[in-house]
């Protein structure tokens, strides 16, 4: 049936098409529409086809007991000759999307496309990761779930696709566990045409599943991985032969051992003061990696390299202070932090916000530092996102030589800030305020605010040292 409606987010009238069950009740059959839409309105333009030949409506055709109430206002004729003869063509995908044959619009997610397939019996899954390795998280959580699910809990041969590109050591070593785990990693030469991008192919003994997409970012493996958005076209076809895949040799990969790695999952165990979070972070960090443990208790630090995304915030001025503040420096140690300064940061007047001003971040960062920590930094800030990795990485290099590496899939902000009572004036910060004024408003709520874990899930953290 037809129906007047509003058009989400613009507000703007419409008249829809409303599909719904005829049994009484609903058999939940119109729940699965979107993935057959272009089916059904062709199909529905092929009902206007009459072999009577009539000259509007009639039994043959468009009336049966659904339409016998509104056979007075059905013309066929009339319906064929509004909707044009190119109508079935203008349902199909444009021919930018064709990517390869008997392509079809994917109005479910990839990882829904994947879950049907299981669920029909799929055994047989390949993936393929995008070619800017600075926008893979492989630590992330979602990530190793997803995997986990796949390979464990529903019995898949999975396969991830590696890039042509050089991969770095963190890289290799991130992927040779999920080795471990049982995930083949190979290369593959095919390529979409027009440009598309090759996503997954799903296998059973009856039928192969090809997905691509109109934008890689479907493909970086990060928390984002295999999640469409209204901005990528995603299309599948049934017409595609299952790919060639080439070995990938990782003979020549260095493995971290064992012992040299460990991993480490927080969620409310570090909730409390904000000025004892950075000893509660090590001590549960030294209670998990013993090699760190003796190189913090024993050492001092050399030289700290961080590297997030999302530091613009007072808050995370405050946090990831607290965290340096608490590693055993001295006067010669240095600290250099590479982050993204977003120019578009808007900012409501919360201690949370983001600065405005390059130069307010700049100031403020090198003046808690040194009244702080009182240790060298260098503050690194860089425009665009795609210079800095999407993962966390801490690296800490003691004075007696050892290297620890500790990656996180959420960082410092996974906590969030929780003032005490009557202490909610603590939230706000104005940031016209000069930076010795800043300074002491973001100290204030240091002394006298605490943290907690801003999720029911846990954040992770691999530690790892350097052979």
């Amino acid at each position: 049936t037809i129906i007047p409606s509003k058009i989400p987010g613009s507000g703007n009238s419409a008249m829809v098409i409303q599909i719904y069950d005829v049994i009484s009740g609903g058999a939940g059959f119109s729940t699965s529409a979107p993935h057959y839409i272009s089916d059904l309105l062709k199909s529905a333009y092929d009902s206007l086809e009459c072999i009577d030949k009539c000259d509007d409506v009639c039994s043959a055709c468009l009336l049966d007991s659904s339409t016998r109430h509104d056979s007075l206002y059905l013309n066929r004729n009339k319906a064929r000759e509004w909707l044009g003869i190119n109508y079935k063509n203008d349902i199909s995908l444009p021919e930018r999307y064709q990517y390869f044959t008997g392509v079809q619009y994917c109005h479910a997610s990839v990882k829904e496309v994947i879950a049907q397939q299981v669920n029909k019996g799929a055994k047989n899954l390949t993936l393929w990761l995008g070619s800017d390795t600075n926008e893979w998280d492989l630590n992330s959580r979602r990530v190793r779930t997803l995997v986990h699910q796949y390979i464990s809990i529903q019995d898949i041969n999975l396969t991830f696709v590696l890039p042509n590109t050089e991969l770095d050591f963190e890289t290799k070593n991130e992927l040779l566990r999920y080795k471990s785990w049982g995930v083949d990693l190979v290369k593959c030469t095919k390529q979409c045409s027009n440009d598309g991008v090759l996503v997954a192919q799903i296998s059973s003994d009856k039928e192969i599943i090809t997905i691509a997409a109109s934008s890689t970012d479907l493909i970086s493996v990060n928390h984002h991985w295999l999640l469409s958005t209204p901005e990528i076209v995603v299309v599948k076809s049934n017409d595609v032969e299952k790919v060639d895949l080439l070995s990938t040799d990782t003979n020549s990969w260095v493995k971290l051992e064992a012992s040299l790695v460990s991993e480490l999952e927080l969620s409310s165990e570090l909730n409390g003061k904000i000025t004892d979070f950075g000893k509660r972070f090590w001590q549960s960090a030294m209670d998990n990696n013993e090699g760190l443990a003796k190189a913090i208790q024993s050492s001092k630090v050399k030289e700290v390299l961080y590297s997030d995304r999302y530091l613009q915030s007072p808050w995370y001025l405050i946090m990831i202070g607290e965290v340096l503040n608490a590693l055993p420096t001295y006067e010669y140690s240095t600290v250099q932090i590479d982050t993204v300064f977003n120019e578009n940061a808007r900012n409501s007047g919360y201690i949370n916000n983001d600065w405005q001003h390059i130069d307010d971040m700049k100031e403020l960062y090198s003046l808690w530092f040194k009244l702080g920590l009182n240790v060298d930094l260098t503050l690194n800030l860089h425009s665009n996102r795609f210079e800095i990795p999407h993962r966390r990485l801490m690296i800490i290099e003691f004075d007696n030589g050892d290297v620890f590496k500790i990656k996180s899939d959420q960082g410092v902000g996974y906590w969030s800030l929780h003032v005490p009572d009557k202490g909610h004036y603590l939230k706000f910060l104005d940031f016209n305020l000069i930076a010795e004024e800043q300074c002491a408003k973001i100290f204030e709520v240091r002394e006298k605010c605490f943290v907690r874990n801003s999720a029911n899930w846990a954040t992770d953290f691999v530690i790892s040292k350097d052979p």
